[in-house]
Parts: structure tokens; C-alpha cells; sequence
């Protein structure tokens, strides 16, 4: 799990497959950092084959793609992520530029004038994704509405591990809700219980259990 903190820690995932090809899933906020996550992963790999998937078309979830882009990873995405980021990029900015406050702060400049660049690979959100490397499977689901319209979640089933993003509460409340779907976002967390998961990776905190999606469940309905 990776955590980038700008300004509120949000999580990725990167995970070293069996087949030696490195799966990113989630995204740093920005290029500069996904550039260091990157040359980290070179000093720890070496020089590896890389696939991205893009969970949702908010920055904590592409927001370090112009990074991904220069080194030539492709990046999977929804069309309805792009197609969000293109009709919602620039009020989905404003609610987190609403959130940092301080006009004056380096992580609020940062944010005002990041470049948003969509994923280079797409998938519709219905049909959802499944990729292979060498005997194992990564499979990319869209449960429905939830935190946003678009998130999926990822699911790794031979390591019974599911990156659940924004849409999996890691903290004791809910947090931003300007794009969410609260009368459907319960199904959605209903919907994972076909992903079997010792591991389940939020988008922000730094609790892993599986009870995770009863304690989403738990704060959607009191």
C-alpha cells in the first residue's frame, strides 16, 4: 500500500505479480509524486513491466497519470471516467480547493494548477476489466453509484485481496460526498460480497480487515 498525504493521505496499491509484471492500482495526487513512487519501485524491481488501472476520475485517483504517461505505462480507466473528468475535472477541483482553504499554501497552488490527464486504455463501467499475467487474474468491478458515479474497485483473487478505493471507508466518517450517490452506495458495498478478501485496501485510512465493508455499511446507515 502506498500513501501519498497531499493534503489528506489517500491510498494506492502496488502489487508485485507472479509473472514479475508490477499492477498499480489508485493513484498518487500528483505527477512529481508518482514520478518518486516510480523510481522507487525501479531501486526495489528493477526495471519491470507496469500496468496502471485508474479507480475513479478524482485526482487521488489519476491525478499522477501525466507521470505514467512520459515513462509509457498504459493506464486502464473507464470511459465514463473520462468522460467525467472532462464534463466534472475543473468542480471536482474546486471542492477539494474548498477543502485546503489556504490560497497561499503550496498544496493548494499545487492543486489549483495540476494538469488532469485520462486513462490511455478504456473499459465501460458495465462491462468492467479483466486482465491476466502469467497464471493469474485481476479483475476490475463497477458495483454502481457510490462515493462518485464511476468507482470501481479491483480484486486480485488468488491473494484474496480487494482495493476498494473511496467507495471502502477506512475512517469514522464519510467525508466527501459532493459527487456521491447515498441512496445507492449501500448496494454497491453490498454487491463486494462476491469478492471473498482477507485484505481490503480503503481509499484513505490505514485499516486493512475485511470488516472494512460492514463498517462502511455502518456509517451509510446509522
Amino acid at each position: 500500500m502506498v500513501t501519498h498525504s497531499f493534503p489528506w493521505p489517500a491510498n494506492s496499491l502496488l502489487v508485485e505479480m507472479a509473472s514479475s509484471d508490477l499492477v498499480l492500482v489508485g493513484s498518487t495526487y500528483t505527477p512529481e509524486a508518482m514520478s518518486l513512487l516510480l523510481d522507487w519501485a525501479v531501486a526495489r524491481f528493477g526495471q519491470r513491466r507496469i500496468t496502471a488501472i485508474n479507480t475513479g476520475y478524482h485526482v487521488d485517483n489519476l491525478g499522477g497519470n501525466a507521470a505514467l504517461v512520459k515513462r509509457g505505462i498504459p493506464i486502464y480507466g473507464s470511459k465514463e471516467s473520462v468522460a467525467l473528468l472532462r464534463e466534472r475535472g475543473e468542480s471536482a477541483r474546486n471542492v477539494a480547493l474548498g477543502f485546503i482553504a489556504e490560497q497561499a499554501s503550496p498544496v493548494y497552488q499545487a492543486h489549483a494548477h495540476l494538469v488532469l490527464v485520462p486513462p490511455t486504455k478504456l473499459f465501460a463501467l458495465s462491462q468492467g476489466l479483466h486482465l491476466r499475467f502469467g497464471k493469474e487474474e485481476v479483475v476490475v468491478f463497477w458495483p454502481g453509484p457510490s462515493q462518485a458515479p464511476d468507482k470501481v474497485v479491483v480484486y486480485f483473487p488468488g491473494r484474496r485481496l480487494l482495493f476498494g478505493g473511496c467507495m471502502i471507508l477506512g475512517g469514522e466518517r464519510i467525508g466527501n460526498v459532493a459527487d456521491a450517490d447515498m441512496a445507492k452506495w449501500p448496494d454497491a458495498i453490498r454487491a463486494l460480497a462476491s469478492f471473498p478478501a482477507d485484505v481490503v485496501v480503503p481509499g484513505h485510512g490505514d485499516r486493512l480487515d475485511p470488516q472494512l465493508i460492514q463498517h462502511t455499511l455502518d456509517l451509510l446507515q446509522p
